[in-house]
């Protein structure tokens, strides 16, 4: 602002006439201290732009006529003006028709209010307002004059879902100086309800229901809402709190009666969540809600912990009896969690293989001093040496342990161990020597005499097995990369007999059998310990008839590092082999003219069948040749070495095989 104007009349002169006028500008009435006087011709209107006005200043204009002999008249001067380049001011502007809102969940309207603006120069002539979208960065209304009023509602709008708006307020004053606006903090759109409540416990007892839940992490959470019924769709509410806890045993409950629970939360503009999980229960005393491990399951030697969690808090978690079919009494220490409301057990001894272990909880007290009845718990035990939990130990086992001996894994580890077979008490001493090899023996022929018998049979999988007979033994050659073997021999029970194999428990290696013989079979595993042996399976069979047979070989062959090797079934001819050198007597006997001659080679070797006269002549050989063991016959047809037919009479005949020399005599007859 750089302008003043003034105007004046009333002058005269009736004498030698007015010949100009003078103005000059001061901060008081008659003052030129601003500017000095000034003449302006005869001009009654002045306007000058020399100024650089201030707001709030008074400024007068000062006037005096100059007769044409150079009279001066006495001054006038204006009664000043102002000069006003500020609009009004304003404090406050708040979101809602009456206390400040951060969100609303409607989008139709907006309400606002503010304080009366301020102009203490020309004074508030009326409030404008405006709407404005601070998430678009834009106005959503133009701006509009509401006269003094302190409140607005716009009706009839269409506001973005998660957009805030503020309300923006200004005054303009009554020479049209607009003032600065003022703005709301914002209000947010909010259409979106908080989550709902996690994690909803319920503890019961006796005239008492305890809730308590994960706190929402909204920041415009107003509050919780609790519901309940005796149905699952509980949909009665029955209190709110701001907490995320409740007691909810109201008047109209009874104890005993089955109670559905569930909450919700409310955010500030009202938006409610969907329910929480559902909780329900019983008021009464305490019962066990959860065992770990479960009962359902076998604890294993490293599950020395046990939780036994409990329908609500415990104030005293009583006394604890242990029974066990291998222990006279257990070291045991106990705790209560009241994190999960569980009594801790800490078993401090090692669990006995195939033990049955009962708990019995006496004397416990919940969180309302109730009392409750008597708690048996009852657990089941690994069965030593069984690694893969099938509560048999083979050759899968074996394997196992082998391959942990191999690497030094004492999570395999079986001994020392005391006790009866099958409830062993082991006392691993992180050492892998005989011991453990014993308690794995033990451990796998109780497994094998209390099963079923029934042996699996395996796939065909990598090479054949090189299988031969040598005599009564049947070799089973494995691949010399074999760490552990599983062989099963079916044999026909009235023909033949197997030998079964000993046991052998050495650093070197380890052969377990069992031998069903009812059942016509003879299972043999066997483990090597080290690389550099060789590697073979041998049954030995004997005959009790002279007929060869077809056998039956089921096998499965690890590495050490577990994988198969080799597996799947054989049939086998075997051969008939004798026990010992025997040449049976001659039939028919007397004969005429041929007879059968009948002798058992239990090794192979060079044989000869020679025919002697009773002078001690040689009358023919009828056998002068390699022959293998077993069971074999020849006919002789009474004929010479020249293929004449001998006279009757008494004749001899003799078998020859390596250091056996057999001789019998026969009568031909005519």
């Amino acid at each position: 602002m750089t302008t003043l104007q003034a105007s004046w009349s009333g002058f005269s002169d009736n004498l030698s006439g007015i010949a100009a006028y003078e103005y000059a500008i001061g901060t008081d009435s008659l003052q030129s201290d601003l500017k000095s006087w000034t003449a302006v011709n005869l001009d009654t209107l002045v306007s000058d732009n020399s100024f650089s006005l201030n707001s709030g200043q008074i400024y007068h204009v000062s006037v005096r006529a100059i007769d044409s002999v150079g009279n001066l008249s006495a001054a006038i001067s204006t009664n000043g003006i102002i000069a006003d380049h500020v609009g009004p001011s304003g404090a406050t502007a708040v979101d809602g028709d009456s206390g400040d809102i951060d969100r609303q969940n409607f989008t139709n309207l907006y309400s606002g209010h503010w304080t009366l603006f301020n102009d203490e120069l020309s004074g508030l002539s009326t409030h404008e307002y405006a709407l404005y979208d601070s998430t678009a960065s834009a106005y959503l209304t133009a701006w509009d004059s509401t006269g003094l009023d302190t409140a607005i509602v716009i009706p009839g709008l269409n506001l973005t879902l998660d957009h805030m708006y503020q309300l923006h307020v200004r005054g303009v004053d009554q020479v049209n100086n607009t003032g600065d606006f003022v703005s709301s903090n914002g209000v947010l759109v909010d259409l979106s309800a908080p989550a709902a409540p996690q994690s909803l416990l319920g503890f019961f007892s006796t005239e008492r229901i305890y809730l308590t839940w994960d706190g929402n992490v909204e920041e415009d959470l107003s509050f919780y809402k609790v519901y309940a019924g005796s149905e699952s769709d509980a949909t009665v509410p029955i209190l709110e709190t701001e907490n995320p806890e409740a007691e909810a045993f109201m008047p109209a409950f009874q104890d005993g009666q089955l109670m559905y629970l569930n909450v919700t939360a409310v955010d500030v503009p009202g938006n409610e969540s969907p329910v929480s999980n559902q909780v329900y229960g019983i008021p009464q005393p305490a019962v066990i809600t959860r065992i770990l491990p479960d009962t359902l399951a076998t604890l294993l030697y490293t599950d020395n912990q046990i939780s036994i969690h409990f329908s609500q808090p415990l104030s005293d978690i009583g006394t604890i009896d242990v029974s066990s079919l291998a222990y006279t009494g257990m070291n045991i220490a106990s705790s209560y969690s009241e994190i999960d409301t569980a009594i801790k057990i800490t078993v401090n001894d090692p669990w006995a293989s195939l033990d049955t272990v009962s708990l019995t909880l006496s004397n416990i007290l919940d969180w309302a001093e109730n009392g409750t009845a008597d708690k048996t718990v009852t657990f089941a035990t690994y069965l030593l040496g069984d690694y893969n939990q099938d509560f048999a130990v083979n050759v899968t086992d074996l394997a196992s342990f082998v391959s942990a001996w191999t690497v030094q894994d004492y999570g395999y580890e079986l001994g020392p161990a005391t006790g009866s077979v099958p409830h062993l008490i082991p006392a691993r001493n992180e050492l892998y020597d005989l011991r453990d090899v014993m308690v794995f023996t033990r451990m796998w022929h109780y497994s094998h005499q209390t099963s079923s018998g029934v042996f699996l049979a395996y796939g065909q999988a990598g090479p054949d097995l090189d299988i031969s007979q040598e005599g009564q033994h049947l070799i089973i050659n494995l691949p010399q990369e074999t760490g552990t073997v599983q062989a099963v021999l079916s044999y026909p029970v009235d023909s033949k007999t197997v030998s079964k194999s000993d046991d052998v428990a050495t650093v070197n290696m380890i052969q377990l059998s069992y031998h069903p013989e009812d059942a016509g079979q003879l299972l043999v595993e066997k483990a090597f310990m080290t690389d550099d042996m060789e590697k073979q399976v041998i049954f030995e069979i004997a005959s009790l008839d002279r007929e060869d047979a077809v056998v039956t070989l089921d096998y499965i062959a690890y590495d050490r590092d577990n994988n198969i090797l080799a597996s799947g079934a054989a049939s086998i001819a075997v051969t008939a082999v004798p026990v010992e050198y025997t040449l049976h007597q001659n039939y028919p006997n007397p004969f005429n003219p041929v007879t059968t001659i009948l002798y058992d080679l239990p090794e192979n070797g060079f044989t000869e069948v020679v025919i002697y006269d009773i002078m001690g002549r040689e009358v023919t050989t009828l056998i002068r040749n390699e022959k293998t063991a077993g069971y074999h016959s020849i006919v002789w047809d009474g004929r010479n070495s020249h293929g004449r037919i001998v006279g009757a009479g008494m004749y001899f005949y003799q078998v020859r095989s390596g250091s056996f020399i057999k001789t019998r005599k026969m009568l031909l007859l005519k």
